[in-house]
């Protein structure tokens, strides 16, 4: 369990977003098919964790406090997660996959930028503060556990109907009308017309071995 600073919540959530821009920096610099497949995985498996520990725990905690900058935060995790399962539908190699990655990452950034600058500030001030941060860490444990699990981002997507991947759209009307339990806990039927899904060719090539 981290101790000290790896407890606060801001500079758990600050060092989440330092370690997704490392990861969209190698994207770009890297020629690797291999690579930039293992990276657009690493994305997609961090920009997920992060988002529902922020939709699950901080959101509710600021919502008395700013609710039209929760609200505003649900709606870029909305946007942001719908070009994380369109990715998931694709394979590197299509023509837009590049070009759908560097606007998923621009939206990212931005909503970084938000969040350091408008809700950072007053997350800080919350009288259960301290709590947070362990809050936090132990369901970014979880949520890494369960979604690693998973597998291929194109099941991450699809979701199974599992609780943790309750949309960012679903989650948003619960704790914005105060049902903020429900929020993280309620299971629901899995999405019609789920994503069909890209499987990386690592995954590919282990499956074509173990049909031998």
């Amino acid at each position: 369990m981290p101790s000290g600073k790896e407890q606060d919540a801001v500079s758990l959530l600050k060092k989440d977003y330092e370690e997704v821009k490392g990861l969209f920096e190698q994207f770009e610099q890297t020629e690797d098919e291999d690579e930039k497949e293992r990276i657009a995985d690493e994305v997609d498996l961090a920009l997920r964790v992060h988002s529902m520990v922020e939709e699950e725990i901080l959101y509710p905690a600021m919502r008395d406090v700013d609710s039209e900058i929760v609200a505003e935060s649900f709606e870029e995790h909305g946007v942001v997660e719908e070009l994380l399962d369109e990715l998931a539908t694709m394979e590197l190699g299509d023509e837009q996959f590049s070009a759908k990655f560097k606007v998923m990452s621009e939206n990212v950034k931005h909503h970084i930028e938000e969040e350091e600058s408008q809700m950072f500030p007053q997350v800080s001030k919350l009288p259960n503060y301290g709590e947070i941060g362990p809050r936090l860490s132990e369901r970014k444990m979880e949520l890494t556990e369960q979604l690693q699990d998973m597998g291929d981002p194109s099941d991450r997507a699809s979701d199974g109907g599992l609780p943790g991947t309750v949309k960012a759209s679903e989650k948003s009307e619960m704790v914005l009308a105060g049902a903020v339990e429900k929020a993280s806990e309620a299971p629901k039927a899995p999405r019609k017309n789920a994503a069909k899904g890209r499987r990386s060719r690592r995954a590919k090539a282990t499956s074509g071995r173990s049909r031998k």
